[in-house]
């Protein structure tokens, strides 16, 4: 069962035992749903939550040794990797001159990238902005790696000449602008956006439960001809609520466990 129906068990199991909680402090109390249904439900959502504990379990157990196996399989590879990449930093700043490789001529105010090639300043942030957005970091021309810090190399001293003073102010602003974007961690708005749009369909039964259903209440006691308490309403909204949502994961459930059957078969 995924994510979704496994939140509407739990939450079913925490509704009928509250019920049953105010049921048993005020037995003359009404309820929508009898105590044989809250009975069916809580057992239900019980077996489900036990069978997917013992489930998940195996599968994270299984899925433990298959890391492991990788884990040590690539330990050399990634320190080989990691050898490579400090051996071919320290190379390029011990180099005297530097080919950029999208003009292909002698890099002008150069930069080096965390993958280690090196740029003209000018030409790397041209390709960022004309390859990515202003809010994701570039890929680097040569290897297509995401760097995420430009460090500049070499840069010619300032007070030269007016036409060295303008690029390297020029240069400057566009190195420190890149790199206050993506070498802090500071939350960026595509950031921001991403967290609330996956707060909302992590939390989406919730916020239904708490904007929705109340207005539902509302609507229905003041168009009901028979005098309820809102209290009572809300609640046969929310069991109502619930027990549909219930139904619609085990369906999905008992579909997605049939298609793996005939797949394995």
């Amino acid at each position: 069962m995924d994510g979704d129906g496994r939140a509407v068990v739990i939450r079913i199991v925490v509704s009928r035992a509250l019920s049953v909680y105010r049921r048993s402090k005020n037995p003359d109390s009404e309820d929508w749903f009898g105590l044989g249904a809250d009975k069916v439900l809580a057992t239900l959502g019980i077996l489900i939550i036990t069978t997917y504990i013992v489930k998940a379990m195996y599968k994270k157990w299984q899925n433990y040794r298959a890391r492991r196996r990788v884990e040590n399989e690539g330990d050399e590879r990634d320190e080989r990797n990691r050898d490579n990449l400090i051996k071919r930093i320290v190379g390029t700043l011990q180099e005297r001159d530097h080919e950029c490789p999208i003009c292909l001529g002698e890099a002008n105010f150069p930069v080096l990238t965390n993958c280690g090639h090196v740029f003209c300043c000018s030409c790397i942030i041209r390709y960022w902005k004309q390859s990515k957005t202003i809010f994701d970091p570039c890929d680097c021309a040569y290897c297509r790696c995401t760097f995420n810090k430009l460090l500049p190399i070499r840069w010619p001293t300032p007070g030269a000449s007016d036409e060295i003073d303008e690029q390297f102010q020029k240069n400057n602003v566009d190195l420190e602008d890149y790199n206050k974007r993506f070498s802090t961690e500071k939350p960026r708005l595509e950031s921001i956006l991403f967290q609330v749009k996956k707060f909302i369909r992590k939390n989406w039964i919730d916020i239904v439960r708490i904007l929705v259903l109340p207005v539902c209440s509302v609507i229905y006691v003041c168009l009901s001809a028979e005098p309820k308490h809102p209290d009572e309403v809300l609640e046969f909204f929310d069991n109502l609520f619930l027990t549909i949502l219930l139904f619609a994961a085990l369906i999905r459930w008992l579909r997605n466990y049939l298609a793996e059957r005939r797949g394995v078969q």
